[in-house]
């Protein structure tokens, strides 16, 4: 080297203090770091370092003397000339004076550069790592270079600065936490302004993957599974710079999955849930193939769907919706993994999966749904918790809806026909809100009802001819619904509006509760509902948006404007409780899928339906247009003001006059005598519709014949009603042929206008009658001559003829003797009398008719005589004639046994007879001379028929408080009352002789408990009212039969029968407690008290049964000490004085006889105040 370097005079000034700087900078950067230093000039070095250049005021002083400094660290041979206690504090001024690089317009801006690049290639900055303060210094090193990191920094500066950023990383051997947290605290920040910084962080990753394993392997195990000993920021973060490490350096990520995987399966709960939510994260990130790059790790997160943890579970399914959507290829293992899951015993679990699919099929991913997965859902609809229920509803619902608006309504069918049904068959399921759900899921999925109107049309048309039986029976159910709930509701607003007082009021109290139950089948709305139609009621115009809405003459969108301008006055003014009550009754009430333009659409398609049906010899054809026919019939009894306009008449009337198959004609009659007012406002449909109808009653079918007449009492005054009447009347037995329809319509006219035809009436009566004794004696004379074959033929003929004209009788007797008049009761009894022998036809002159013709006989009789029992207070069916009708249901006879029970299932249903017939159905056990197949079917039909009819009377009872307030009419339709008709009857059993007859008795038992069962069903909310029934017994215990008061063996059976049902009660149910008192009695027209109570304490069973009766002492007074009710207590006493033979004292409740077939009588004023 031939250059001197020069002396530093720091009194000389600052100009040239800075030229001497310049000179020595540019002898020192001509100088290699390898080549020997010549000249020993320790001055220089010593002024270099001294305090006053280091801290001198002039940044270009002090970045001249940082840039000689470097080059002195640089040069191996110098390095010794600078102090081994001032190296930190001159690295530490030369890293400062570095920050003059984010200045470029300052005059040392090069000076800063030339620094840099010194820096970086020298490594000068590894000397930190021999310091003693090694990790503080790193950290405020690395924290210069991200500051020096800016968007404006030259591309050049900014590899210098990532040099030293990862030679330091590289040489480092820990990395202090500070710096790790630093560095990757920048990679996961980009927002605006930083990306240099991020990009920084990721050339120090991506170039440094050997340094950084190991830490990143501990930091990461740290802050998911172990006791986050890291700093709280890190922790939080963890997924953020995972997922920047996958980006940056993918290898370094996958690294750390086997990891993962190891933890995943720990035993710790909490360490499983943490890895679990990381990892559903990475396979959700859209840039990341986590699945892929490790299999082993994907496939243990599908084992965590069956974690014995719950939380777990739930949290591998929260994510699978969304992975499904964003990863296809994955869709199939995690449609395995949520199907499994669609049973598990967590609800929780099981809602979280219907959730899960809801999403998928809500974003439109219906092909994502499988049929399996669809199987799985369908039986969550029968799940025991109505939220899941609920979840499974709307899920298919939503499946439906979108398939629907994206497919032909014959694909659909074809393979997905049975969600309609499913969804519609919820509304079985025993919760209320279940059945608000269905209502729900017509209005909005099956038929939505803000489709276009000829849509929502063509939608309902579809559904209601395409569904199966039972959800048909559930559409007719809504639709007869929500015309009973508007019925009722402006009957409420009448009653608001007349004048108040007691019977008002109690009217109106009435009334709400059945709406109660007839919407929602709960008093809990009850009080709000009462809120609420005291505002409407006082509020005029809300007053007047309810009445337009249930006026059904508004149009859909008409609708929909009155129910939110209502829903508005409410919520102004009402609380959110009554609001919710309001929208949910507006729901109901509301014709949102049913106007006049929806009705003469559905008259079109269906009038179109039933042409090109005629001219199909497909039977699928004729099905739908039977259907949808049957839909329009609904239709006209829940929306009959909805048909109003000339083409809805003008289609009603091609409809009627189109050639139909019977069924369907009947039908069309049935939907004209319907909706016959509309045609009173237009005047040539009138008379082209009486023109039909003349033809219809020419034709003399019997079923057609009843509804052409209540068309004619609509559409006609009264002088031509009654023409129509008199050529009824005319023609009813100049022809036996038309003696069927006749009478029918003669029937029909009289319950129309029983003030006008009454003379009539009581004459065709009795006409009939002798029409009967005339054939009679007629198919006698061919009796004698049956062995002559020429009469033969003859004979054939005149069965037919006998048996139709019987039939024809019969059945308007079952429906006119109930009409007569008081003073024609002889004429009543004569009919019974005639119809009781019909029951066994033991008559010498029957022996020529056949098999299938005595049962038709004999069915019509039974269904005559049970039309009659339908009058409460009927005294013409004798104690006799009702044992002779409940037998008839174990009678030898199938097509009679069949028909009965066909007969008692629908007339229970409808609530025509009280529980006196339902004491029959405990005969069913005694069925004999068949096969134990046959009895079995037929005592499994029984036993269902026997419940569904004691949940419609319990039903009927709860929604009904007028029936509960009425003692006669209570006890007439208590179906814990039917016990003692039931014990009646079988004590008259043929074959039960002696009441000590054990074999007998046990096979009664059979048929008690047969008895009992049903009341014992809890499905309907209900529970059996043993309380009730003891009392019945001690009753019955202290009666005898009015019949045969002095038969001692025949009271025996009863009284025996009496103790068994006691027995059956004491061993397998005990009372809570918890039974509501009811004043009881016996029938008065079977029982008459006898004894004073506790005077026959006596047991009439057989020794046989000792054993069993102790036992249920002792039950019984084991369970003494808990909560026994006085009737309890009193039947363990009477247990005991069975078994001992001393007699006790037993006291019980006021009971009364009760009239005819379970209707109580009353005796005065007083006891019939204290009963109601």
């Amino acid at each position: 080297m031939t250059c001197r370097l020069p002396s530093l005079v720091l009194s000389s000034g600052v100009k040239r203090l800075i030229d001497e700087l310049k000179t020595a900078k540019e002898i020192l950067s001509s100088v290699n770091e390898d080549e020997p230093w010549p000249t020993v000039d320790e001055s220089f070095a010593t002024s270099l370092c001294s305090d006053e250049l280091l801290k001198h005021s002039s940044p270009q002083v002090r970045i001249l003397v940082a840039c000689c400094l470097a080059d002195l660290f640089r040069i191996d041979s110098a390095a010794y000339l600078l102090p081994e206690e001032k190296v930190k504090d001159l690295l530490l001024f030369c890293m400062d004076q570095l920050k003059m690089i984010a200045k470029p317009d300052l005059p040392g801006y090069f000076d800063a550069a030339y620094l840099l690049e010194n820096l970086s290639t020298s490594k000068t900055f590894l000397r930190f790592l021999h310091l003693d303060d090694c990790s503080d210094l790193l950290f405020r090193l690395y924290k210069l270079l991200f500051s020096l990191c800016t968007d404006t920094l030259d591309e050049r500066m900014w590899n210098f600065v990532a040099e030293i950023g990862v030679d330091l990383f590289r040489e480092v051997g820990i990395i202090p936490v500070e710096v790790m947290q630093l560095v990757l605290g920048h990679l996961v920040q980009k927002e605006q302004g930083k990306g240099a910084k991020h990009r920084l962080s990721a050339e120090i990753i991506h170039r440094c993957e050997d340094t950084l394993q190991s830490s990143i392997l501990s930091a990461f195990s740290t802050a998911l599974f172990g006791a986050k000993s890291l700093t709280d920021w890190f922790a939080a973060n963890t997924y953020p710079i995972f997922v920047e490490f996958y980006r940056v350096n993918s290898s370094l990520a996958i690294a750390i999955l086997p990891f993962i995987c190891q933890n995943m399966k720990s035993t710790n709960d909490d360490a499983r849930l943490e890895t679990i939510r990381f990892y559903s994260q990475l396979l959700i990130e859209p840039k990341l193939n986590v699945a892929a790059d490790n299999p082993q790790l994907w496939h243990s997160f599908l084992g965590r769907f069956h974690d014995v943890s719950p939380p777990i579970r739930q949290c591998c399914i929260r994510v699978s919706s969304t992975l499904m959507l964003s990863r296809p290829e994955l869709a199939d293992d995690l449609r395995n993994a949520l199907e499994s899951r669609t049973s598990d015993t967590d609800e929780t679990i099981r809602f979280e999966v219907l959730s899960a699919l809801l999403r998928v099929i809500r974003k439109g991913s219906i092909s994502l749904m499988t049929d399996r997965l669809l199987s799985a859902v369908k039986v969550r609809t029968l799940d025991k918790k109505f939220k899941v229920r609920r979840e499974a509803v709307i899920c298919l619902s939503n499946f439906y809806k979108r398939l629907a608006s994206s497919s032909p309504d014959d694909e659909i069918d074809a393979k997905y026909g049975w969600i309609k049904n499913r969804l519609l068959y919820s509304f079985y399921n025993p919760q209320v809100e279940d059945r608000l759900l269905c209502h729900k899921v017509l209005n909005t999925s099956l038929v939505c009802h803000s489709s276009p109107t000829e849509e929502r049309a063509k939608k309902l048309y579809n559904l209601y001819s395409s569904v199966d039986d039972r959800a048909l029976k559930v559409l007719n159910t809504i639709f007869f619904g929500q015309a009973e709930a508007r019925t009722l509701v402006l009957h409420i607003i009448d009653l608001h509006e007349a004048e108040q007082d007691a019977t008002h009021q109690n009217d109106l109290l009435i009334s709400l509760k059945k709406l109660s139950e007839v919407w929602s089948c709960s008093y809990k709305v009850t009080e709000e509902m009462q809120k609420l139609f005291c505002y409407v009621c006082c509020d005029k115009e809300a007053k007047s948006y309810l009445r337009r809405i249930l006026s059904l003459e508004l149009l859909k969108s008409e609708v929909d404007e009155c129910v939110d301008s209502l829903l508005s006055k409410i919520g102004d003014s009402c609380s959110a409780a009554v609001r919710s009550t309001a929208r949910e009754l507006l729901e109901w009430v509301a014709p949102v899928l049913i106007d006049g333009q929806t009705i003469d659409f559905l008259v079109q398609m269906v009038e179109k339906g039933l042409m090109e049906s005629a001219s199909s010899p497909q039977a699928i054809s004729r099905h739908y247009s039977s259907r949808s026919l049957t839909m329009l019939l609904v239709l006209s009894y829940s929306f009959t003001k909805a048909f109003c306009s000339s083409n809805t008449a003008q289609g009603v009337l091609t409809i009627l006059q189109d050639p139909l198959e019977e069924p369907d004609a009947i039908a069309a009659v049935h939907l004209v005598s319907n909706v016959a007012d509309m045609f009173n406002n237009f005047h040539d449909l009138k008379s082209s519709l009486k023109e039909e109808l003349e033809q219809r009653l020419l034709a003399h079918v019997p079923k057609q014949t009843k509804f052409v007449i209540r068309t004619f009492h609509r559409i006609c005054g009264d002088d031509e009603f009654s023409e129509k009447f008199n050529q009824l009347y005319a023609e009813a037995f100049e022809d036996e042929a038309v003696l069927p329809s006749s009478l029918r319509g003669i029937v029909e006219a009289v319950s129309l206008r029983p003030q006008f035809f009454r003379e009539e009436f009581e004459n065709t009566v009795e006409c009939a009658r002798a029409l009967i004794d005339k054939n009679e004696v007629r198919l006698s004379r061919y009796c004698h001559c049956y062995s002559r074959i020429y009469f033969q033929l003859d004979a054939d003929a005149d069965n037919i003829s006998f048996v139709t004209t019987v039939v024809a009788c019969f059945d308007f007797f079952g429906r006119a003797l109930i009409r007569l008049p008081k003073e024609r009761s002889s004429t009543v009894d004569s009919c019974v009398q005639l119809l009781s022998s019909y029951l066994t036809l033991d008559k010498h002159w029957t022996s020529n008719l056949g098999a299938s013709e005595k049962d038709q006989l004999r069915i019509a009789a039974a269904t005559a005589l049970l039309k009659l029992s339908f009058c409460e207070q009927t005294t013409h069916i004798s104690s006799a004639l009702y044992r002779k009708l409940a037998y008839l249901l174990i009678d030898k006879s199938k097509e009679v046994r069949e028909a009965i029970l066909s007969k008692l299932s629908k007339y229970f249903k409808t609530a025509r007879l009280s529980v006196t017939f339902l004491a029959a159905f405990a005969l069913a056990p005694l069925l004999s001379d068949v096969s134990a197949v046959e009895k079995t079917k037929f005592v499994e039909k029984v036993e269902e028929t026997f419940l569904e009819s004691v949940q419609h009377r319990r039903n009927l009872i709860r929604r009904n408080p007028a029936v509960q307030s009425n003692r006669r009419v209570f006890l007439g339709n208590l179906p814990e009352y039917c016990l003692c008709y039931a014990i009646y009857l079988l004590s008259y059993y043929p074959e039960f002789v002696n009441h000590n007859n054990d074999g007998m008795l046990r096979r009664l038992k059979n048929c008690l408990w047969f008895a009992i069962k049903p009341l014992t069903d809890k499905k309907d909310g209900s529970c059996i009212n043993v309380t009730f029934i003891e009392q019945v017994l001690v009753a019955l215990k202290h009666s005898t039969l009015v019949e045969e008061p002095k038969d001692s063996e025949q009271n025996k059976k009863v009284w025996a029968l009496v103790d068994l049902t006691n027995l059956l009660l004491c061993t397998k149910m005990i009372s809570s407690g918890n039974n509501v008192p009811i004043s009881t009695g016996v029938p008065k027209r079977f029982f008459q008290p006898a004894f004073p109570v506790g005077a026959n304490s006596k047991s009439y069973l057989p020794r046989s049964f000792d054993a069993e009766m102790k036992n249920a002492r002792m039950k019984l007074q084991r369970s003494a000490a808990g909560n026994m009710s006085t009737i309890s207590a009193m039947t363990t006493s009477k247990l005991a004085s069975t078994i001992d033979g001393k007699p006790s004292s037993v006291s019980t409740a006021d009971s009364k006889p009760i009239g005819e077939f379970g209707h109580a009588e009353t005796t005065g004023a007083s006891e019939t105040s204290k009963d109601d």
